[in-house]
C-alpha cells in the first residue's frame, strides 16, 4: 500500500569525474520511526521493494537487490531500467521507492516530487564514464573530436545517411570554430552511417549532449540536442547490437555509459575523444589497442604500465595475450594510497599496505590480493 508521503532514495551514478553528483534534498525520517513504532527485525523483514529509472545503474541495484532478498526471503520487489527519466515520473508519481539515476535530478522533477508530497535523499553509488563507440570491425576510426561528434550526431546532422554527408558541415565548423573543440577528422569514409544511441529518457542521453554537443550548439544557436534520426533504445544491450553491426556494415557510431562498453569490448570499439593538438604527431587512439598493433614481444622483456586505473585494468590482459607472465607485468596502485607512510590504514589490501609494500607491484603480486579487489 503506498502512503501519501512516502521517502524514498535517488541512487545516482554520475558521468565522468568532472560530473558531480548531490542530492537535491535531505533525508527526513519515516513515518514509522516519527510515529515511534517498532522497526521489523532481520528475521521477521517483509515487504515489496519498487526499483526503477537508469539503465547504467540497473546492473548495481539489481546485484544489491539479489543479496538483499538472498538474505531477507520474505522481501519482493522488482528492478528495471526505463531510463532516468522515466524512472523519476514513476518514482514522482509514488510508484517506486528507489529511483535510479545517471544524473541529478532535474528542478521540474524535484518540484514534481514536492507538489506530490514525496521526499527523498540522494546517494551517490558510482562514476561511469561516457564512451564513444564504433564497431571493432570499422578500422577507419580510431579518433573522434568534440566538432566531429557535432558534425555527425549533433542538430544540424539530421538526414545525413553516411559519414561523408558530414564532411561540409565539419568543415564550416572548423571555419567558425577553429580548434577549439578539436580538429576535424573530415574527410570521413564514404561509407553508410549507421547510429544507435540512449533515448530522450535517458541520464546517459542528458549527459552526452552537455558534454559533447551543448556547447558547440551554444555557438551555431542551434537546440541543444542530438540528431532525432538515429536508432534510440532504452536498453544498454540493444544499443551495443546495434553498433556492433555486421562484417559487411562496420561504419556504426553510438555512445553509452563505459561500464557497458568495457563488458562490450569482443562487439565494439571504443573511440578516442579528445582535443587536438598540432604538435602531436604520434599515435591517438586507446592505449590497449595501440599495445595490440605495437605488438612488443614478451622474451626477454618487461612491460611497465602506469596511468590511469581504467587503462591499466584494459592493457594487462592485452601484454597477457602477447605472451608477457605476470612476473613480467609491473604496475602501479599509487591511486589507493592515502597518507603515504602507513598510518591511516586506508591503503590497505588484505595484509598489504600499498604505501609500505609498494606502490609498484608485478601483476603476479596483485593476483595474490582479496579477490574482492
Amino acid at each position: 500500500m503506498k502512503s501519501a508521503l512516502r521517502p524514498g532514495a535517488l541512487l545516482f551514478a554520475g558521468l565522468l569525474v568532472l560530473s558531480a553528483c548531490q542530492s537535491s534534498a535531505s533525508s527526513s525520517p519515516s513515518q514509522s520511526q516519527a510515529a515511534g513504532s517498532e522497526q521489523p527485525s532481520a528475521d521477521n523483514l517483509s515487504g515489496d521493494i519498487q526499483i526503477s529509472g537508469s539503465s547504467t545503474v540497473q546492473p548495481i541495484t539489481s546485484r544489491v537487490f539479489e543479496a538483499f532478498t538472498a538474505l531477507h526471503p520474505n522481501v519482493t520487489g522488482f528492478v528495471d531500467g526505463p531510463g532516468t527519466g522515466d524512472g523519476f515520473a514513476l518514482f514522482c508519481n509514488g510508484e517506486t521507492d528507489i529511483s535510479d539515476a545517471s544524473r541529478t535530478i532535474k528542478d521540474e522533477e524535484a518540484t514534481t516530487c514536492a507538489d506530490a508530497g514525496i521526499e527523498y535523499v540522494g546517494l551517490k553509488v558510482g562514476i561511469d564514464g561516457l564512451s564513444v563507440i564504433t564497431s571493432v570491425d570499422n578500422t577507419a576510426i580510431e579518433c573522434l573530436s568534440l566538432l566531429d561528434l557535432y558534425a555527425l550526431l549533433g542538430p544540424e546532422s539530421q538526414s545525413f545517411s553516411s559519414w561523408s554527408d558530414a564532411n561540409d558541415l565539419a568543415a564550416e565548423l572548423a571555419t567558425q570554430l577553429g580548434g577549439d573543440y578539436g580538429e576535424s577528422h573530415a574527410p570521413y569514409p564514404d561509407q553508410t552511417l549507421t547510429i544507435s544511441g540512449p533515448g530522450e529518457e535517458s541520464g546517459t542521453f542528458d549527459s552526452f549532449i552537455e558534454l559533447a554537443l551543448s556547447k558547440i550548439a551554444a555557438a551555431r544557436n542551434q537546440d541543444a540536442t542530438t540528431r532525432p534520426d538515429y536508432q534510440a533504445f532504452a536498453d544498454d544491450n540493444v544499443i551495443i547490437e546495434g553498433v556492433a553491426g555486421t562484417a559487411d556494415a562496420p561504419y556504426t557510431l553510438g555512445w553509452v555509459g563505459f561500464g557497458v562498453a568495457s563488458e562490450n569490448l569482443d562487439k565494439v570499439h571504443l573511440v578516442a575523444v579528445d582535443k587536438g593538438d598540432e604538435r602531436w604527431t604520434g599515435y591517438v587512439g586507446v592505449i590497449p589497442r595501440y599495445v595490440r598493433e605495437v605488438a612488443p614481444k614478451a622474451q626477454d622483456a618487461v612491460a611497465i604500465t602506469c596511468g590511469p586505473p581504467v587503462m591499466i585494468k584494459f592493457t594487462l590482459p592485452e601484454l597477457q595475450q602477447l605472451g608477457f607472465t605476470d612476473e613480467q607485468i609491473i604496475t602501479t596502485l599509487e591511486m589507493k594510497m592515502k597518507c603515504g607512510v602507513g598510518k591511516c590504514g586506508r591503503c590497505n589490501i588484505g595484509h598489504t599496505y600499498v604505501c609500505l609494500d609498494g606502490p609498484v607491484f608485478t601483476y603476479a603480486q596483485i593476483r595474490k590480493l582479496p579477490a574482492e579487489f
